[in-house]
């Protein structure tokens, strides 16, 4: 897995190396940044959902639901690292 980056924090470093970005632009990046953000935790969240009810009454369902269940962790945190959190 690559580094972490915190996207919000790199878009106010350009902001402030470029002369600044006009405020309300650099606003709407940071919205824009954090509603991607959330997307991102609710399509994990529904992804998640949906293995649980397609996995319903299947005992042979445990092999497939914890590598899912990890990669949806990992997404989750890299989200946050990124700068997701609200």
């Amino acid at each position: 897995m690559s580094a972490p980056v915190d996207v919000l924090d790199v878009i106010n470093r350009v902001a402030l190396f470029n002369g600044g970005l006009i405020a309300d632009d650099l606003e709407k990046c940071q919205v824009a940044v954090k509603d991607l953000f959330e997307k991102g935790r609710q399509l994990s969240a529904d992804l998640e959902h949906a293995i649980a009810i397609a996995n319903v009454g299947s005992p042979d369902t445990v092999h497939v639901r914890h590598p899912i269940r990890v990669a949806l962790d990992q997404f989750d945190e890299a989200l946050r690292t990124a700068g997701g959190a609200v």
